[in-house]
């Protein structure tokens, strides 16, 4: 926590996108050192596909709605007072009706 702190955000994700470019050129030199036998370089291969396509279904998985939206009635932060909630239906009354300033 204390280098993400230091580091920031945004330096914080480029170095871990780094690190799997790394991984990445780390396989592909190993699999040309090998001459004779290329099973080692392509376990290696294969176990950072599996971790690399998991890191990646994880990012892009369909992610089921937030709790707050799923209430109805669940007023949106950035509906404000414009008496709708997130759906853009009417909030309903809660107490006695108020009487119209206008008039």
């Amino acid at each position: 926590n204390a280098m993400i702190r230091r580091l920031g955000g945004e330096r914080w994700r480029r170095l871990h996108r780094l690190a799997y470019a790394a991984a990445i050129a780390g396989v592909l030199h190993y699999l040309w050192l090998a001459r004779i036998d290329i099973r080692p370089p392509l376990a290696y291969a294969a176990v950072l596909a599996l971790l690399l396509g998991v890191r990646l279904w994880f990012r892009f998985r369909p992610r089921p709605a937030a709790a707050g939206a799923a209430r109805p009635g669940a007023v949106s932060r950035d509906a404000g007072t414009s008496g709708e909630t997130r759906r853009g239906f009417p909030r309903a009354a809660s107490g006695p009706p108020r009487p119209d300033p206008r008039t």
